[in-house]
This record gives structure tokens, sequence and C-alpha cells, in this order.
């Protein structure tokens, strides 16, 4: 870890890719401007394709992943963000890791929602980011160059990137959660004094 801050790095090895973990619980910034500040610098030039997934949400009690899966396709109908989407009815809900981590036991088939999008240059701006990137959990795939965005959503939605080195063909992945305060990055592009500029430019507002 890279000093006490307010925002803090950690970094590891995850088999074949350098992860920065960037954790914020402690600063006095807005974390949606933290957010919106860290995808802004992966982003620069390049594109990013964004994934929700209900099943990786760390969501509040009261709030089901349906409901914000829906806040959020509603959304980007209202903004024409192209998007796709997949419902799917899991055979058992013994699958669903949480059933099996609490031991729910329950039989009842459950729903995994899935959204693959890109927001386009136009709509670049922190509220719409903030409209449309879910607090619960987000990951984020940077492309290394520009390509045909129709066609990599499609790719993302055929599960066709699943089983490929990663750090081969993307700048980065990377996760982002609002409510465990964690952005984590997973990349052989980006270096250590890449990720602690920001985090230090960041800080450094934080105490202005």
């Amino acid at each position: 870890m890279w000093g006490k801050k307010e925002i803090n790095v950690r970094y590891n090895k995850h088999k074949d890719m350098n992860e920065y973990i960037i954790e914020y619980f402690n600063s006095p910034l807005q974390p949606k401007d933290i957010r919106y500040d860290i995808l802004s610098w992966l982003r620069e030039e390049r594109s990013i394709i964004s994934e929700i997934d209900n099943g990786l949400f760390s969501i509040d009690r009261g709030v089901t992943g349906e409901e914000v899966i829906d806040d959020i396709i509603y959304n980007m109908q209202q903004k024409d963000i192209l998007f796709k989407y997949r419902k799917i009815k899991n055979a058992d809900a013994a699958t669903n890791p949480l059933a099996k981590l609490f031991g729910f036991g329950s039989k009842k088939p459950v729903y995994s929602h899935k959204i693959y999008y890109s927001i386009p240059d136009r709509m670049w701006d922190i509220d719409i980011i903030h409209q449309v990137i879910p607090i619960y959990g987000c990951r984020h795939t940077v492309l290394q160059k520009e390509q045909d965005l129709d066609d990599i959503l499609e790719n993302f939605d055929r599960g066709l990137y699943e089983d490929i080195k990663r750090s081969d063909v993307f700048y980065c992945d990377a996760f982002d959660c609002e409510t465990i305060k964690t952005f984590a990055i997973r990349s052989n592009f980006i270096q250590k004094d890449e990720v602690e500029k920001i985090v230090d430019e960041l800080n450094s507002r934080a105490s202005d």
C-alpha cells in the first residue's frame, strides 16, 4: 500500500495481469466524483464496454437486483444508449453463490440479468454516468483500439471473450463498486506510477 491517505492503493498480481485496488473509504470527496475521474482517466481516447450483472452486486437491504436492472435499462432507453440485455433462468437457486454462502436452501429458480453497453463520447458526463452505472457493482473493459462497438457488444453478449487471455486483447479490466468504496483495475499496460499519480491528484483535491 502506498502511504496512509484518504484514497489508498494496494498492488497484487492476478494470474497474468497486474492488479491495482483503489480504496476510498475515508475520502471526503463524493464517491461518484471519484468513480467518474478514475473512469475518465482509464478511458482517455478509448472505448469502454461496461457490464452489469446482478450476480456481482454488493447490494443494500430493501433493494433488489431486478429493481436496479430495471432502472438502468429505463435510463439507457431514455438516453438512446446502445446495449445488449440477457435474462437467464438458472436451473437451481443453489447455483447462486449467495445461496450457497448463506445456506438459504431454496430450490426456487433465480434469474441472472446481464447488460453490456458503451457510453458514447457525447454522453460522457458525470450525471449520465451516475444514472447508468450502478453503485452496487459494474465491470468495465477498456479496449486497446477503436473497434466497431456493435460487433464488440454482440461478441460480449455471446460470451466470446470469456475464455481468452484478456490481457492480450484489452487495455484493462476494472470492477467498480461504490457501496464498498473500491475500484479494482487489472492490466499489463498500466504501471504503478500512473495509478499513483491519479490517486495523488484525487487526494490533493480532497485536501484543498
